[in-house]
């Protein structure tokens, strides 16, 4: 047997097991489950953001957390919708890199340095406890 019979025969091999799950592409699930996964995924996420900006409201928190808090939300519901749909490989290591390089951005230590905090007030050292 040459090797074009080779590949022709697991060509048609993957093809009969493909037609078997009743996919195509060899996508495990079907497109009405994926729309499922996906509105759910989706749903979830905007329920998270919703209960997020809920617990915030009327107290005084600094913009940085809050950007960090719902970048990152964002961003994991987002990679989690596009690996639910279904995305190859090819698509999609480029868009969590992208993803990657935003949570890193969001994450980065405070833009504070060491002079700001040493410049900061300081309260005054406690008096010693007197101890008979």
């Amino acid at each position: 047997m040459s090797d074009d019979e080779k590949i022709a025969q697991l060509k048609d091999s993957l093809a009969h097991h493909y037609a078997a799950l009743g996919t195509d592409q060899g996508q495990p699930w079907s497109a009405s489950l994926v729309e499922i996964l996906g509105g759910g995924l989706l749903l979830f996420c905007l329920l998270v953001l919703v209960i997020a900006a809920w617990l915030l409201r009327g107290k005084n928190v600094d913009s940085q957390i809050i950007k960090k808090m719902f970048g990152l939300t964002l961003i994991l519901c987002l990679s989690a919708f596009l690996m639910v749909t279904g995305y190859g490989q090819a698509q999609l290591t480029p868009i969590v890199g992208l993803f990657g390089t935003v949570a890193g951005y969001l994450l980065a230590k405070d833009a504070r340095t060491q002079t700001d905090i040493s410049a900061a007030p300081q309260a005054p050292p406690a008096p010693p406890a007197n101890h008979l």
